[in-house]
């Protein structure tokens, strides 16, 4: 009998041991949906995080080790996109990162960081649609004392490589030109270059540019004209006597046209690029500070003056337009902006009293005074506030419509006050909200033309801690108390049932108590 009482000892004990104590920490936003949940593991000594939107989705995940007053992160950390995409991953063993990746909205992943043998493996993506495959746009290696990047452009076209040893540039570096297709090559040695850097056309040796010359070399274009074909520059006068200037820089040739005397424009200073094909991609104008950017195709893409920025699409249609007014003061601006599709029609605008934003079929989309912006300088710093008409006890007042021009939504926001309309198909009032503080009143307009007002006070963030149900662990308790005293009237010795006693007492403290000290 003694053997039997105690192995059933023995069990509770052990199931008493051996069983999880979690304790979880549940907060709430003020709608009433969950904010984050902490769920502590005492017996593993492990926390799991999770933070959420207003709107439920996932926000954050956490997984951390708890070594007394240290928390240390191990496991898989991510957070998330508010359209449930992942935004960031990071792999954590023991505290350190081990491997790390970021996405875009629609999942494309832009940049990986891996942990390698004596340091990391970091790549860069491009990526320019929602369904295309990222596009490697650099590399680098670091390896101990050793470090080599790589880069490439949108092309897929490798434009940099760097050898680097103890944080200094040792070893070569390739340089390819974006725009007209050069190579430069350097060898440094412990960051200093080592002699005169090549420039290479294709596989053509062009120049020897020193450091010491400041990347500055003047040719006649009798020497460049099997490098440069003079018809893509229609407003220089082809003269073998005249003199260009090419300047050298990191990743661009400059070609600088700087004789008054050979220009058909008035003496105004060109900058002009080119890519490999010849083809005019921008082009400068100093004198009137214009820049302008074009298509493969030749039609413009972008043009930039001193108060008008314009982008264009393909087809030759306004995509964006910047104009800079100044008002009342020199210093005191504003920028009018309109978007448009590619179709003609106004997506975008703010000129009005209202920003304005459009469907493609010309329907109003959102109107809205919250969208107006004043740009000024304050003792030089430029500085942007909004200008808001305050209408009664609102200060920004948006309406919103449907594609097919019907008004479907009116939120007039105040400093201390909200009030909320929403309309149904038929454009008749569905709901009426009004926010004053902490006090909610709502109007529910039923389809028979009933109304149900509801009043209520806006729910606060709380916590609720949800911690192990004990009960079972008291039953288990109860038992062996039980069992203690039925082995001491059998052995007929209080003592050995109040030891059993003191000895389950000091597991209790062991197993609930000491573990929150810790």
């Amino acid at each position: 009998m003694k053997k039997i009482i105690f192995y059933f000892l023995y069990l509770m004990i052990s199931c008493f041991l051996f069983g999880k104590n979690i304790e979880k920490e549940v907060t709430y936003y003020k709608n009433g949906n969950i904010e984050s949940i902490v769920q502590n593991n005492f017996t593993e000594k492990r926390k799991n995080i999770i933070f959420y939107y207003p709107d439920g989705k996932i926000l954050e995940e956490k997984n951390i080790i708890v070594n007394g007053d240290k928390e240390i992160k191990d496991g898989v950390e991510k957070v998330y996109y508010s359209n449930g995409k992942l935004l960031r991953e990071r792999y954590y063993k023991n505290g350190n990162l081990e491997e790390y990746k970021e996405y875009n909205i629609y999942g494309n992943i832009l940049k990986e960081k891996k942990k390698i043998e004596n340091g990391y493996e970091i790549k860069e993506y491009f990526f320019s649609k929602e369904n295309e495959t990222p596009k490697i746009l650099s590399h680098i290696k670091i390896n101990g004392k050793k470090k080599i990047e790589k880069y490439w452009n949108n092309d897929g076209k490798e434009v940099l490589y760097t050898e680097y040893k103890n944080d200094k540039k040792d070893g070569q570096e390739i340089i390819q030109d974006r725009v007209l297709g050069f190579t430069k090559k350097r060898n440094y040695k412990e960051g200093i270059v080592q002699g005169e850097e090549e420039v290479y056309f294709g596989d053509k040796f062009f120049a020897n540019v020193s450091e010491n010359e400041e990347n500055w070399r003047e040719y006649s274009d009798e020497y460049l004209k099997d490098y440069i074909d003079f018809k893509y520059f229609p407003k220089l006068k082809k003269s073998s006597n005249k003199i260009f200037n090419f300047r050298f820089g990191y990743n661009l040739i400059h070609l600088f046209v700087y004789k008054e005397s050979i220009l058909a424009n008035g003496g105004k200073f060109f900058s002009h690029f080119v890519d490999n094909e010849g083809s005019l991609t921008t082009k400068i104008v100093f004198k009137d500070r214009i820049f302008m950017r074009f298509y493969e195709t030749g039609q413009i893409k972008k043009i930039n003056d001193k108060n008008k920025n314009i982008e264009y699409y393909k087809n030759g249609q306004a995509k964006k337009e910047e104009i800079t007014k100044y008002k009342y003061i020199p210093f005191l601006k504003k920028v009018i902006v309109k978007e448009y599709y590619e179709n003609g029609q106004l997506m975008f605008s703010n000129e009005n009293k209202d920003s304005e934003e459009y469907y493609e079929n010309g329907n109003l989309k959102e109107k809205s005074l919250d969208k107006k912006y004043i740009t000024y300088y304050d003792n030089g710093i430029e500085k942007t506030v909004d200008e808001k008409n305050i209408v009664g006890e609102y200060k920004n007042i948006i309406k919103n419509y449907t594609r097919t021009g019907k008004l479907e939504k009116e939120e007039m926001i105040g400093k201390e006050k909200q009030f909320i309309k929403i309309y149904n198909e038929e454009e008749k009032l569905a709901l009426e909200k009004e926010i004053v503080g902490d006090i909610i009143s709502a109007k529910v307009h039923t389809d028979d033309g009933n109304v149900m007002e509801y009043t209520g006070i806006r729910p606060q963030s709380y916590k609720i801690i949800e911690e192990r149900d004990y009960s079972s662990i008291s039953v288990i308790l109860i038992l062996i108390v039980i069992c203690a005293i039925g082995m001491a009237m059998i052995n007929k010795k209080e003592g050995f049932g109040l030891k059993y006693l003191l000895f389950i007492i000091i597991l209790l403290l062991l197993k609930v108590v000491l573990p929150r000290l810790l």
